[in-house]
């Protein structure tokens, strides 16, 4: 039977102190000893991949607002893509198991 795992929030302070550690070359191991984590959650913490707060209200004062990217897709790169869309498969295998249309294969444009 394993023990229970204790979790504890991480503080603002907390926060703070292993971004300082982490901007001075400590290692994730060294900032959990120091702050009583484990390696893995000051790297979850710290790498910015998945937001650890469910409401927006929540969020600390550091954390910054990511940037939308819009890209600007050429109509005619759309217009194909409709176009293959609407292609009629060249088998039930090839529908079911997604493969290309005729013609549009990397194999058939093999010379």
């Amino acid at each position: 039977m394993k023990p229970e795992k204790i979790v504890r929030k991480w503080t603002d302070e907390e926060h703070q102190r292993a971004l300082d550690m982490r901007a001075k070359g400590m290692s994730d191991t060294e900032i959990g000893s120091v702050l009583g984590r484990s390696r893995v959650a000051v790297n979850n913490r710290l790498s910015g991949n998945r937001p650890y707060w469910n409401d927006r209200k929540q969020r600390p004062s550091w954390f910054k607002k990511r940037l939308k990217v819009n890209i600007d897709v050429p109509p005619e790169v759309l217009a194909d893509r409709d176009h293959r869309s609407y292609l009629v498969p060249r088998d039930l295998t090839a529908a079911v198991m997604g493969d290309p249309p005729i013609g549009y294969s990397a194999l058939e444009r093999r010379t």
